[in-house]
């Protein structure tokens, strides 16, 4: 089955504009179509990013929000905890989704970044 590293901010889009591209891949997970892989570095940074008074305000996120976003990658993922530090990204704070996709065996990292250049 293909296994996917998602992104904190395709995680926020999908919650936010369900009937786009990264809420169509939302449905996917939920249907099982592939297994989301995560380390506790993203959990960190999803419920960090999810639950900041900023994010919850604008745009209306709420705790149960990120608990179902939890939800699902508990029915439908693996977590990843490497040991090797990869350091590739032009941004040094990326790096750790790196190092989950690594430890993961993902197939694919799927960003919103618009440009990644190793």
């Amino acid at each position: 089955m293909m296994r996917a590293v998602l992104d904190t901010n395709i995680l926020v889009s999908a919650l936010l504009k369900p009937s786009g591209p990264p809420g169509n891949l939302l449905q996917c997970l939920r249907n099982g179509s592939f297994i989301v892989v995560f380390s506790p570095a993203l959990l960190d940074e999803i419920a960090a990013v999810m639950m900041s008074p900023k994010i919850r305000i604008k745009y209306g996120l709420t705790r149960r929000d990120v608990e179902t976003v939890f939800s699902l990658f508990a029915l439908r993922g693996e977590i990843a905890e490497g040991t090797e530090k990869i350091r590739i990204c032009r941004d040094p704070e990326d790096d750790f989704l790196i190092e989950a996709a690594a430890a993961g065996r993902a197939d694919y990292l799927v960003t919103g970044t618009k440009t990644f250049s190793p």
